[in-house]
């Protein structure tokens, strides 16, 4: 499983890198970028299985993160999106997965709950972590 990760914190992406990598010998961070611009960059050259980004990343063109994932979906519709975030608007979390995210991680949720939407992400399934999954699967009124 090849894996492209985005953050605009290093430190995140160092962590997400090794709690990935860490107990799956079958995964690899094959690509890392900060801002969407460098996602975009990074993905125009790397091919790659599955694409885990932030949700708000300052700066360049796609700093809004519906932006970021309406382009991700147009430019590569077949492509795998998981989506970090600390974002609790349950408005705004089912915009996210309304963009053809497969799937959506509180980034203050357990370590165990990446590798568990990564697992499930890459067997067709689309996941949110448990305290989300009633905003996004539940209906406007």
């Amino acid at each position: 499983m090849r894996i492209v990760l985005a953050d605009d914190h290093p430190i995140v992406r160092s962590g997400v890198r090794t709690l990935l990598e860490r107990d799956h010998q079958t995964v690899k961070v094959i690509a890392e970028a900060a801002t969407a611009d460098e996602l975009h960059r990074v993905l125009d050259a790397t091919p790659c299985d599955l694409v885990i980004t932030d949700f708000n990343m300052p700066g360049g063109r796609m700093s809004d993160g519906l932006s970021l994932l309406g382009m991700l979906r147009r430019k590569w519709p077949d492509l795998p999106v998981i989506v970090l975030t600390i974002v609790s608007n349950p408005g705004v979390l089912r915009s996210i997965m309304a963009t053809g995210a497969r799937g959506l991680v509180n980034k203050s949720e357990a370590l165990g709950e990446l590798p568990l939407a990564v697992e499930a992400v890459t067997q067709g399934r689309s996941t949110s972590a448990p305290p989300w999954s009633r905003h996004c699967n539940q209906r406007r009124p």
